[in-house]
């Protein structure tokens, strides 16, 4: 009888530092697992950067980088399975940048010239891995659109910059393709040179359209409606773009070279702001900077 009391105290000894260590271990768990986690992601985003090394030697170019690629498509499964999300990923056929929420506050962003760093500063801001830079550092430079010239539209409810020393050669409308009203820029000394070119040449511009959106669709069912799926397209390419607060669509492919179509809804119209970049010198640049100044008028 006493060896069975024995062996019942001796149980309930075990039970009891069983659930005391159980205790102590739990109250301990969730900053460890914390931390386990945010090791997990960040290897799982510098595992991306890797790999979109490796999908740039297969292609040359990134703009098939993203989570719906074969190689990232696991990966990005488990960040989502760990985060609840999966990471941001922008891309073109130049460069790339992706970023993921580690805690209120702070984000890890990689992209295409190495970087790979925690960083507290808001992803996703215009000019910030943001689908227009593809970059995680956002370059201390000077605003060169300071003294540029500004187009604005009171008709159509807009307003953009364009370079001092270029000039408007064409504006109107063109009912056959939809086009409500379009304005296009181009360099003025460009335009003299360009005179002297073959024909067929392309001449470096851009320019933005109006069209209607009479049915009210959704920013891309209208696009799919107007071109087609990026997949029937050659070299077809759709992304979600962020332009000053401002939620659009980039969406290129083939048209005497690689066509570039930055497109934004409002009250039942869409804005299109295009330009063709192959064999321009500098384009992408100042393209760029055209976008970081449009904006809606008031």
């Amino acid at each position: 009888m006493k060896k069975k009391i024995i062996i019942l105290v001796i149980i309930l000894i075990l039970i009891g530092g069983g659930i005391y260590l159980f205790y102590l271990y739990s109250k301990k768990t969730p900053e460890r697992l914390e931390s386990a986690i945010e090791n997990r992601v960040i290897n799982g985003m510098n595992k991306i950067q890797n790999l979109a090394k490796a999908i740039y030697e297969e292609n040359k170019e990134y703009s098939k980088v993203s989570c719906l690629h074969q190689k990232l498509t696991s990966i990005c499964k488990e960040l989502n399975l760990w985060l609840g999300k999966e990471p941001i990923i922008y891309s073109s056929s130049e460069a790339y940048c992706s970023y993921t929420e580690l805690q209120p506050g702070e984000y890890y962003c990689i992209d295409s010239t190495g970087f790979a760093k925690k960083i507290t500063t808001n992803s996703g801001e215009t000019n910030y891995c943001d689908g227009i830079t593809f970059a995680c550092k956002k370059e201390e430079i000077n605003d060169e659109t300071v003294n540029w010239k500004t187009y604005k539209n009171e008709d159509y409810g807009f307003e953009i910059k364009y370079p001092s020393e270029w000039v408007i050669i064409k504006e109107g409308m063109q009912p056959k393709t939809g086009l409500n009203y379009y304005v296009v820029f181009a360099d003025e000394e460009e335009i003299e040179i360009h005179k002297e070119k073959p024909a067929g040449e392309i001449l470096c511009l851009a320019g933005v359209g109006v069209y209607n959106n009479d049915k009210d669709l959704p920013l891309y069912d209208w696009v799919i409606e107007k071109w087609g799926k990026p997949e029937n397209i050659e070299l077809g390419k759709i992304s979600e773009i962020q332009i000053n607060n401002l939620k659009g669509i980039r969406y290129e492919f083939l048209s005497m070279g690689i066509r570039t179509n930055i497109l934004l809804s409002r009250n039942s119209k869409i804005i299109n702001i295009q330009t063709t970049f192959d064999g321009c010198d500098n384009l992408h640049t100042i393209f760029n900077q055209m976008l970081s100044t449009f904006r809606f008028l008031e």
